[in-house]
């Protein structure tokens, strides 16, 4: 599956780093989960143990 993602592309860059730009956003390929593990879709998800 594609996801959209933030990559660290080069570490050790200067501060600020909205000027070096350490991070670019790519779609990358993600495997789908494997056994004992679920897949989770959406903008935000939470968790409660209560």
């Amino acid at each position: 599956m594609k996801i959209k993602a933030a990559v660290l592309e080069e570490m050790g860059l200067e501060r600020p780093y909205a000027r070096s730009l350490p991070l670019k956003v790519r779609f990358v390929d993600l495997e789908g989960p494997g056994p004992g593990e679920v897949g989770a879709s959406g903008a935000s998800i939470s968790v409660s143990t209560a």
